[in-house]
């Protein structure tokens, strides 16, 4: 038994290697390893910044076509950028996507159309709130500062109006949380992106849910780059991904941070007794 429990150990330990060296990088694939709202994650725009059949209404009706025929004209034209909400680890300025500022500047639509369409679509979701009493309304209606924004076309003030909160805003350039998950710190940086604007966002990326194999690698990087345990999980269960790092440690190929050794259970040097443990806990034999 104690033989086939070591072998199983090292091939284990070879499979995981490459696996290894990814998450230290922090590049899985978001989309696979990703498991909460992807809106709130990909997305570096509130999704107002997408608007309404409402509005697209007003503007088709400005533009004399049929809203149906408008709308798919914007969406092949997305196609053809080659950007949608889902890119957004790519999408750092305004015009990147066929967004509302992109539309108002695609199509040219003056400000006395913009002004009716956003008042067309606040009362058409005020009348659903009064029906209905419903969030979903709610997060609908545009607010002053929005409209503002939107009219003085200045890209600087539309980013932080219409940023999500996840997001970090640079100038006239827009980060999201899924950007920060797929660069690598030299291209935070190169960015402009500080410690302060990164620290600040810490406490909104632990809402987030990944693979386990993920946190630890998000962790990494967002650690290594504010010079601080950074902890996104409160809970994790233990993975064979973490008795490689505990083997890791005992060869002196790399070393656990503090609050790793917390996590596992670990006081002072970490032991193959200690990788033995989390790989027991995993098969479900602890």
């Amino acid at each position: 038994m104690k033989k086939k429990f070591l072998l199983l150990l090292s091939i284990i330990i070879l499979i995981n290697m490459t696996a290894y060296s990814a998450t230290a990088a922090g590049i899985f694939d978001p989309l696979e390893h990703f498991l909460g709202d992807h809106e709130i994650f990909f997305d570096p725009y509130i999704n107002r910044m997408y608007s309404s059949f409402s509005v697209y209404e007003i503007f088709a009706e400005y533009l004399g076509i049929d809203v149906e025929k408008f709308i798919q004209e914007r969406i092949e034209k997305r196609n053809r950028m080659g950007r949608g909400k889902n890119d957004a680890p790519y999408l750092n300025s305004l015009m990147d996507t066929t967004n509302l500022y992109w539309t108002i500047i695609e199509y040219n639509i003056p400000d006395d159309v913009i002004i009716n369409a956003f008042q067309y679509s606040n009362e058409l979701f005020e009348g659903l709130i009064e029906l209905f009493n419903d969030d979903y309304y709610r997060r609908n209606i545009f607010t002053d500062d929005e409209i503002n924004a939107l009219l003085s076309r200045d890209e600087a003030t539309i980013l932080k109006a219409f940023a999500s909160d996840y997001s970090i805003v640079v100038n006239e350039r827009l980060f999201s949380a899924a950007w920060v998950y797929t660069r690598s710190i030299e291209d935070i940086k190169a960015a402009g992106i500080t410690s302060a604007m990164l620290e600040e966002k810490v406490p909104l990326y632990a809402e987030f849910s990944f693979t386990d194999e993920a946190t630890l690698a998000f962790e990494a990087k967002l650690s290594e780059f504010l010079g601080r345990d950074v902890v996104l999980a409160s809970e994790r269960v233990l993975t064979t991904t973490d008795a490689l790092a505990v083997l890791r440690a005992v060869a002196g190929l790399t070393a656990l941070t503090d609050a790793e050794s917390a996590r596992l259970g670990i006081s002072g040097e970490a032991t193959t007794a200690d990788a033995v443990r989390i790989l027991r806990s995993v098969a479900g034999l602890a």
